[in-house]
């Protein structure tokens, strides 16, 4: 499944911060903003793994222009694709 949620980037001492307005519970950080984007990407979609195994209802995408950004923080569209996860089966297993 394919997915879009917006987080918000920010600096975090030497690091770039990441948070998700829709996920409170869920963020990352990276040495710079390629790599706080990439991070963003994969702890997105290892939450959504989870919620998709478990039945949890997803919350709805909240709009660009509701999102409030503070002074210095930039908005991220992260895209998540969950099918691209294989589960590699042994055979016998």
């Amino acid at each position: 499944m394919k997915y879009m949620y917006y987080a918000t980037l920010y600096l975090d001492c030497d690091c770039i911060g990441v948070n998700f307005h829709d996920f409170p519970n869920v963020n990352t950080l990276g040495k710079d903003k390629i790599e706080a984007t990439k991070m963003a990407k994969d702890v997105l979609e290892g939450d959504l793994l989870a919620a998709e195994d478990n039945w949890i209802q997803l919350p709805e995408r909240t709009s660009a222009t509701d999102v409030q950004t503070k002074n210095g923080e930039s908005l991220l569209a992260v895209v998540a694709d969950t099918s691209l996860v294989l589960v590699n089966k042994k055979e016998g297993c």
